[in-house]
Order: structure tokens, then C-alpha cells, then sequence
């Protein structure tokens, strides 16, 4: 290779290692940009944690026989979340 192309492929090789490490800091950046305004802007995004009381409930429903998407709809929760509490994977 000739000296002219092996310094044109150092610069690139340079270039391309400052936008990699540009980029990687502005990822980080923006990671705690979200975590800082996201939570203030959207508050928790995680639904609140279903009580002792709620999920005893949810099973006595299910077993007078609510079906499942009723019984979610009741409590704001998705159905697939009703089946598992009623089968014991949630909440045993």
C-alpha cells in the first residue's frame, strides 16, 4: 500500500473512533436526560402493586365465575394478569 492510502485510512480509522465515542457519550447523556425528565414528566410508568386484599379478591371472583377479562377490567390490569394470579404465579 502506498504511503498517500495508509495515512487516508489512519485519518478515517481516527474519524470513525471520535463519532463512535461522540456517539457513546450522547447515548449516556440522553440515558440521564430520560431518567431525570422522564420521571418528572410521565411520573412512575410501573402500575402499582396489587395488595394482599386485591388479589384475594380476584380469586374469589374468578372462582364465583368472572371471567378473566372482567375481572381486569375491574382492576385496571391486563387479563394475562388475572390468569396468572389465579394459578398461582403471581402472588403464592
Amino acid at each position: 500500500m502506498s504511503d498517500s492510502l495508509l495515512e487516508h485510512l489512519e485519518k478515517l480509522n481516527d474519524l470513525v473512533q471520535g463519532v463512535v465515542r461522540e456517539n457513546n457519550e450522547l447515548k449516556q447523556k440522553i440515558s440521564q436526560m430520560e431518567g431525570t425528565f422522564g420521571q418528572k414528566l410521565f411520573g412512575n410508568t410501573n402500575r402499582k402493586k396489587l395488595t394482599a386484599r386485591e388479589v384475594h379478591s380476584i380469586r374469589e371472583l374468578r372462582r364465583s365465575g368472572f371471567n378473566q377479562a372482567s375481572i381486569a377490567q375491574i382492576y385496571d390490569i391486563n387479563p394475562a394478569t388475572v390468569s396468572r394470579i389465579v394459578r398461582g404465579q403471581y402472588h403464592k
